[in-house]
C-alpha cells in the first residue's frame, strides 16, 4: 500500500475517499499521498507485524472477523455516481 500510493498523482490521490490496512507494519506512519482522515488500520493485541517484527502470529491471521466494519467504514466515505 505504502509504495504503491507513493506512486500516485496529486490528481488520483485526490479520487482517494477511504483506505483501509490489516495487519500493518507500518502501524502509525501516513499513507503517502493520502489524507489520514481517509485511512483506518486494524491491528489485532499480540499481531507483532504491526509492532514492526516479522513474526507472524495467529493474531495476524484473524482479521476477517474485520472486513465487515472496513465496508462500511468505505461505504460510508463512498458516493457513488450513476449517472
Amino acid at each position: 500500500m505504502y509504495k504503491a500510493a507513493a506512486q500516485l498523482t496529486p490528481a488520483l490521490a485526490a479520487q482517494v475517499k477511504a483506505a483501509v490496512l490489516f495487519g500493518n507494519p507500518y502501524n502509525g506512519l501516513p499513507v503517502p499521498n493520502i489524507d489520514n482522515a481517509t485511512t483506518w488500520t486494524f491491528c489485532h493485541a499480540g499481531d507483532l507485524i504491526c509492532q514492526g517484527q516479522a513474526v507472524v502470529t495467529p493474531a495476524h491471521l484473524d482479521y476477517a472477523a474485520d472486513t465487515p466494519a472496513a465496508a462500511a467504514y468505505i461505504a460510508s466515505r463512498v458516493t457513488l455516481n450513476m449517472s
